[in-house]
């Protein structure tokens, strides 16, 4: 009856299961398939690529990984290494005010404030990065923005990755990073250096 009414805005009125569909058949029906010895070997291959996936990007100097993995999901963006290197410099300029004179806040300020510039540029340029992946239609990750200390809470944009696909293989993530290498590093020299250099 609390359905039925004619008067009812109740959506189990719309639908064919009425107002509780059985979701759980979904993973019941999943692990009778799969057993637990499926989802072991689903996610130990998930965690090897999540481990591969990082890998990849600590080794091409043109990204930085922003998180340490917990499961299967993986955040980074695109910093070219000439720029990584400047961001560097200036946290070790900071860091050195910061022990030896930390009385000169204004300093300090002028050094945060090249950093959260310099973010700005590559929030672009990861926003564009992005862009061209899904345009190109080889490969998906998602883009959010993250609040970071490490950058004194500016919103940072990145890469996320999400590494559960069972027939993903290593080779393939390094085909990946590849072409997001090229991609970011085209749209880094015909969109942002000019101004990211003179900062």
């Amino acid at each position: 009856n609390y359905i039925i009414r004619q008067d009812s805005v109740d959506l189990g009125r719309f639908t064919i299961d009425g107002s509780r569909p059985f979701a759980a058949l979904k993973p019941w029906a999943t692990f009778k398939i799969l057993g637990v010895a499926g989802f072991k070997a689903i996610f130990e291959h998930a965690f090897e690529l999540t481990s591969v996936m990082r890998g990849l990007v600590e080794m091409n100097q043109n990204f930085e990984p922003m998180n340490q993995p917990e499961l299967f999901i993986f955040i980074y963006r695109f910093v070219p290494k000439k720029i990584f290197d400047k961001i560097d410099n200036l946290r070790m300029q900071i860091a050195m005010i910061q022990k030896n004179s930390p009385h000169e806040k204004k300093k300090i300020i002028n050094l945060v404030n090249k950093i959260k510039k310099i973010n700005v540029y590559l929030n672009q340029l990861n926003i564009e990065l992005h862009r061209a992946i899904r345009e190109a239609d080889k490969s998906f990750v998602s883009r959010t923005t993250l609040e970071l200390a490490v950058y004194y809470h500016q919103g940072v944009v990145v890469l996320r990755s999400v590494l559960i696909n069972p027939l993903t293989t290593p080779e393939m993530l390094k085909e990946i990073i590849d072409e997001q290498n090229e991609l970011g590093l085209k749209i880094y020299k015909s969109e942002v250096a000019g101004k990211l250099e003179k900062i």
